[in-house]
């Protein structure tokens, strides 16, 4: 993974105006979307649009990702043909929605090479793969790992209630009276486990509610707690938040950098594990402190450090 993305911002392909504002926001990628916000009758004129407004020169200085529609509908071609054809070296990633086998991304990742040799590219596209439907479940690790392109995989909790016929109001996690607690947990579990077998991100899903930012945040801190780095925004108030929760807090990283130095200093003493700060610190706990001031450094949370979108694998 050569960027973090904690926030990805969702916007349908209806507007120009749309797409100019998410480009100007403070998401740490867009996703333009062509399938589900937009209707079975307007998949041309949105795919147009997105493949217009993906030659603008704003998105030379920040990721873009394309949603497609699902492999198989007869539209999922026609949207990479496009797209990869007029974006260019600005798109970044492919949202590949509804995977329930490897075989849905490798047909993607195929294409993508045709695609990329065809126009001469000189950067290869990665995919966000979206996990929307329980069939996915039983082959989570073999998904995660079938494709190098692979980036992230990503929570669809609107599709995946459909699919194990959970009540809407119960999935959106607002209602304690019908189940307490986060009714996804173990299904957000199962996704941050294969990710990390696979070396990906895990990235939470949409959260309806669009104006209840105290929801939108304890959703971004449970599936933080729970190993994912970042969570899809479907409005730019959703944008900050996002941002927060999945950024180290400055407390965090002076703490890691007091254990690191506690425990070289242990390490020097011929010690394998020392006390600090009234706990026991070893080789497992060093290993999180260092997660912690990585992921600051590529934020560029810390002196000396880029931001995300400027390493590696971004233009």
């Amino acid at each position: 993974m050569n960027a973090i993305f904690r926030s990805c911002l969702v916007t349908p392909a209806a507007k120009t105006s749309m797409l100019e504002n998410a480009a100007r926001s403070a998401a740490d990628l867009v996703i333009v979307d062509l399938e589900d916000g937009v209707s079975w009758d307007r998949k041309d004129a949105a795919r147009r649009l997105a493949a217009e407004a993906s030659s603008n020169p704003v998105w030379s200085t920040r990721p873009l990702a394309v949603r497609i529609n699902q492999p198989g509908t007869g539209l999922a071609l026609k949207d990479l043909t496009e797209i990869v054809r007029a974006a260019g070296p600005h798109l970044d990633l492919v949202v590949v929605p509804k995977v329930t086998s490897p075989r849905d991304v490798w047909w993607v990742d195929t294409t993508l090479t045709e695609l990329e040799a065809a126009a001469g590219a000189n950067h290869r596209i990665g995919l966000q793969v979206l996990v929307e439907d329980v069939a996915a479940m039983h082959a989570l690790t073999e998904i995660a790992r079938c494709s190098t392109r692979i980036r992230s995989l990503a929570f669809g909790p609107g599709d995946f209630s459909a699919s194990m016929g959970v009540d809407l109001v119960a999935a959106g996690n607002d209602h304690p009276d019908l189940y307490p607690g986060d009714v996804w947990h173990s299904i957000r579990t199962a996704i941050s486990v294969a990710a990390h077998t696979a070396g990906v991100a895990a990235v939470d899903g949409a959260y309806a509610a669009i104006t209840d930012t105290a929801g939108y945040r304890r959703e971004c801190t449970w599936s933080r707690t729970i190993g994912f780095s970042g969570k899809w925004a479907i409005h730019p108030n959703q944008v900050a938040v996002a941002n927060d929760v999945y950024s180290p807090t400055a407390e965090a990283i002076a703490a890691a950098e007091r254990m690191l130095t506690a425990f070289e200093a242990a390490t020097a003493a011929g010690l394998g594990a020392a006390a600090h700060e009234g706990n026991l610190i070893d080789a497992a706990t060093i290993r999180t402190a260092r997660a912690t001031l990585t992921i600051a450094g590529r934020l560029g949370l810390r002196p000396g450090a880029s931001p995300a979108h400027l390493t590696e694998g971004s233009h």
